[in-house]
């Protein structure tokens, strides 16, 4: 198992065309995001080509963008392995909230301690406070 720190566009776009949620095949709103933002401002973090995690440091807070497992690799823990690192990044440059807005991953993000505090489309609104 290989982690890798790094936000290729065609590498993510590629994941995300094998996935199996219909709206990340449908408009790949991750990639998007990797490929018009500043790279400097873009956290990325994948394991091989069947998890990953995106996010984007803001003024005070951080925004993942998308975070996904193949379905084969699902409930082994490399998606929460994923969160972690992310979180300790977060804590690292001094961030002390993280937002993320997601339907199908609403269950995930709640046992990792978001609360939901609205609604958009049809995704729930999420934020965390980070503990220092």
């Amino acid at each position: 198992m290989k982690l890798y720190r790094d936000y290729d566009y065609q590498k993510l776009l590629e994941i995300g065309r094998t996935s199996e949620n219909k709206q990340v095949v449908k408009d790949v709103s991750f990639t998007r995001v990797v490929y018009h933002h500043n790279k400097k401002s873009l956290y990325c973090e994948r394991i091989e080509d069947f998890c990953f995690i995106i996010g984007q440091v803001q003024k005070n807070q951080f925004r993942i963008i998308g975070m996904y497992t193949k379905k084969e690799f699902q409930g082994r823990g490399f998606a929460s392995f994923l969160f972690n690192r992310c979180v300790e990044f977060c804590k690292k440059k001094g961030i002390k909230k993280i937002t993320t807005r997601s339907l199908s991953g609403a269950e995930f993000y709640c046992k990792k301690g978001f609360d939901v505090v609205g609604m958009k489309g049809n995704d729930y609104l999420l934020t965390m406070e980070i503990k220092t």
